[in-house]
């Protein structure tokens, strides 16, 4: 499995990630990743 690091992220985007992630019972990765898939569809 591949490694992806994410660097000069807006407080307010990581911010607004994370709570995403606590409302659906995901950590920031696992948000990040649902994101990704659904948009790449």
């Amino acid at each position: 499995m591949s490694n992806l690091q994410i660097t000069n992220i807006d407080e307010q985007l990581y911010q607004e990630l994370k709570q995403a992630g606590i409302d659906e019972n995901r950590s920031v990765s696992q948000q990040v990743l649902f994101l990704i898939r659904n948009y790449l569809g």
